[in-house]
């Protein structure tokens, strides 16, 4: 029977193949007329931005056109925006409100790399329908690059939202400029923030919100907000394992946060560090309801010095024994790779700094034991000097006032991670600066940026200078003027392009001005606002952490 078919198929096929060639032309095709896309639809998505709070533009009528009558072309489609399987509009062109997008397509986390949908274009007459993906990035109101700040409002402290901003001028530069909104806090949660303020602090915490969370310190509370947000989620205090220490007044916090979770540091009024250490996803963690013991000599720890962003060491001044403590992290490693046993756990401790049995330390000031009447005024981890040959040790520097209060002396010293040890080093130096800073000095500085881990920019009353540290040169340079005396300053250093070259600095009488620095010695002033109080601290939202600090 096979063979049989095979046969009649073989006889047929040549009948077949003769009447393709005989095809006089009768079938109908279809035009699909199809629009020509002015972009590259196979690999580009029409792209649509918008911030909560605005106006979301979704426009297509300038990406494409149509051959012949475009008019008549016109009549004969429709169209259709899908997001996240929602049909948004049938127009070409439409307007929406950011937060009645969010809330048709019932977002519930921001994503940083936008959200894939689709532009149809469909011919009414067929039902053929050419689509293009879009993609559509809402952010956030409070976003990457904005700021915080808090200030004196009375007896309360008022926090105020600084949104970074970018437009392109007449030539097509692109140029910064920022807008104030004041009182942003009691804005979205109906009150105010009692008690004067203190200062501020970042973390990553992912498990609060995409911008991490910030805790806003004054001498009556310490509140923690969802960045993303501005809504406070929490009390610092109630974030202890077995209830709230006496007499806790916090002051100062320092999150060192890293890939295998964060460890939370917070120094209190009377000099006490109490501590508490998340998992990877930041879940579960609350703060011992007993201080950190270090030895029998006691401490008194009422600020941390100036480190780099996740699990640096963190230089701090023991004000009851005149000594310097280093916040130090480290690892340990048990089982084996090859079986499955294998862990890595982290471990930190609050450390003194010794001397290495030996090392002649005659150009280091006794950091165990400081002189009586020692007032430190900033203590500081930097990069100004080439130690990657050696990645066990690490440069501090420290500015301090004698009890003589004749000058303000810089120290730079070198210190061993593994043991906190101070080391001899050809880099260890004491300086007498032709400047006598006080406690109101604010500084200012960086770690990696080529240009101003070379520079400490630190105020006198209403004016600004810095002090050139590259190639040992240490010259003072002044660089502007204020209206009042400077009590914050900071660095713009979340985008790329903008790092470091510019320069935000508070005042005493409210205002908070904007500086370019591009080009350091001549400022050039981008926005100044007014808040009506002293500006206490101002921090950048944004996990991109920087490596500059403010005090």
């Amino acid at each position: 029977m096979k063979k049989n078919l095979i046969v009649i198929y073989v006889l047929l096929f040549p009948m077949v193949f003769m009447g393709c060639f005989e095809d006089k032309g009768s079938y109908d095709y279809l035009d699909l007329n199809a629009p020509i896309w002015l972009f590259d639809e196979s690999t580009s998505p029409l792209r649509v931005t918008c911030t909560e709070g605005q106006i979301a533009k979704f426009i297509a009528s300038d990406k494409f056109r149509w051959q012949g009558d475009s008019m008549q072309r016109a009549k004969e489609v429709s169209y259709e925006w899908k997001l996240n399987g929602i049909v948004l509009s049938n127009q070409v062109d439409f307007d929406i409100l950011a937060d009645e997008l969010i809330e048709k397509i019932k977002l519930e986390k921001f994503e940083e790399n936008g959200l894939t949908g689709t532009f149809t274009i469909i011919d009414n007459n067929t039902d053929i329908r050419f689509t293009v993906r879009t993609d559509v990035t809402i952010s956030p109101k409070y976003n990457n690059g904005d700021w915080l700040f808090i200030s004196e409002n009375g007896n309360n402290t008022k926090c105020s939202f600084m949104d970074y901003k970018t437009r392109y001028d007449a030539t097509g530069h692109r140029e910064t400029y920022f807008e104030l909104t004041e009182d942003v806090y009691k804005v979205v949660n109906g009150h105010d923030i009692p008690g004067k303020p203190l200062a501020m602090s970042k973390s990553m915490a992912p498990n609060v919100g995409a911008l991490g969370s910030m805790t806003i310190m004054t001498d009556e509370v310490a509140y923690v907000l969802d960045n993303t947000s501005m809504k406070k989620i929490s009390e610092v205090k109630d974030e202890f394992m077995d209830g709230v220490p006496a007499n806790l007044k916090i002051v100062e916090r320092r999150d060192c946060d890293g890939r295998y979770g964060g460890y939370t540091f917070l120094a209190t009024e009377d000099g006490l560090i109490y501590r508490r250490k998340t998992t990877e996803n930041y879940l579960g963690g609350k703060f011992l309801s007993e201080p950190y013991v270090l030895d029998n000599k006691g401490y008194k720890i009422t600020k941390f010095g100036f480190a780099g962003s996740g699990w640096s060491i963190v230089p701090c001044y023991d004000e009851k024994n005149r000594r310097v403590i280093m916040i130090h992290f480290g690892s340990i490693q048990i089982g084996n790779w090859w079986d499955g046993t294998y862990q890595l756990i982290q471990t930190h401790k609050l450390a003194p700094v010794t001397p290495l049995a030996g090392a002649d330390l005659t150009n280091v000031p006794p950091l165990w034991d400081m002189p009586e009447g020692t007032e430190m005024l900033f203590l500081m981890n930097h990069e100004l000097f080439d130690l990657h040959y050696n990645s066990n040790q690490q440069a501090y520097t420290m500015f301090y006032n004698t009890a003589e209060m004749d000058a303000t002396y810089m120290s730079d010293f070198i210190i061993n991670t593994i043991d906190v040890n101070c080391v001899e080093s050809e880099y260890s130096k004491i300086m007498k600066l032709p400047v006598l800073f006080d406690s109101e000095t604010v500084f200012l500085t960086s770690i990696f940026d080529d240009r101003c881990k070379y520079l400490l920019f630190y105020s006198d009353e209403n004016k600004l200078y810095y002090l050139d540290r590259q190639e040992n040169r240490n010259e003072i340079h002044y660089l502007l003027s204020v209206d009042s005396k400077i009590t914050f300053m900071g660095f713009t250093s979340f985008y790329s392009s903008d790092q470091y070259k510019k320069i935000i600095v508070g005042c005493e009488n409210g205002d908070i001005c904007v500086y370019d620095i591009a080009i350091l010695d001549e400022p050039k002033l981008v926005s100044q606002f007014n808040v009506g109080g002293r500006v206490v601290d101002g921090v950048q939202l944004g996990n991109a952490y920087a490596f500059d600090e403010i005090y």
